[in-house]
């Protein structure tokens, strides 16, 4: 079995991938990205804080349990 992944930009497009994965007798999997306004608000200060660098960085476990703590 072989998985292939298609961004489509369109619901019009959409529609045509479905057909003709039907067509060809394939499964078809919608996977659909969250947009920013589906997340709370912990999360997008989460996402900022790591595009921006502000993250802990940790060489192992252990040393990420000390600071932690």
């Amino acid at each position: 079995m072989s998985t292939i992944t298609i961004e489509i930009d369109s619901p019009e497009k959409m529609k045509l991938i479905k057909a003709l994965a039907k067509e060809m007798g394939a499964k078809i999997t919608v996977q659909r990205e969250k947009r920013a306004s589906e997340f709370n608000s912990e999360t997008l200060k989460a996402i900022k804080d790591a595009r921006e660098g502000k993250t802990t960085k940790c060489s192992n476990f252990e040393d990420y349990l000390k600071k932690v703590q």
